[in-house]
């Protein structure tokens, strides 16, 4: 099966669910890492730590500078399937670069709910994951 670059970052077209949202898509993050559990383990970490690091310094910088920390934030998001932060880290990005104070602060409060859904989901991911692998195999 052959993966396009469309198909890596767009939402999956389905009907709305009255369960709850994961903040990762388990079928994108599937798609991304072509099924391997090892690779989605190491993908899900490195997406950890960049949130970890643009998170802190969006927090820091100027808004200009902050916008392009949040545009590749959620380019990271999109590729990821954290749907959710993507979105966030969108509208973050908007406003921004609007220079709307107010509502550019309200968008960073959204953000960081966002990434902490998304980091504890990641967590809890990455520890179901070590739990399943055999301690020999593990790096």
């Amino acid at each position: 099966m052959t993966v396009s670059a469309c198909d890596i970052a767009r939402p999956p077209q389905q009907a709305p669910s009255t369960a709850p949202q994961r903040a990762i898509d388990m079928e994108q993050l599937g798609r991304l890492a072509q099924h391997d559990p090892g690779m989605m383990r190491e993908l899900l970490q490195l997406f950890a730590l960049e949130t970890d690091i643009l998170l802190a310094l969006i927090g820091t910088e100027e808004p200009r500078t902050a916008a392009a920390r949040a545009h590749a934030l959620a380019v990271s998001a999109r590729a990821m399937g954290a749907w959710k932060m993507a979105e966030a880290a969108t509208a973050f990005e908007r406003l921004a670069t609007a220079r709307r104070p107010v509502a550019c602060r309200a968008a960073a409060r959204a953000l960081w709910r966002a990434a902490m859904q998304t980091q504890t989901e990641i967590q809890s991911l990455i520890s179901t994951s070590a739990e399943r692998t055999p301690a020999c195999s593990r790096d």
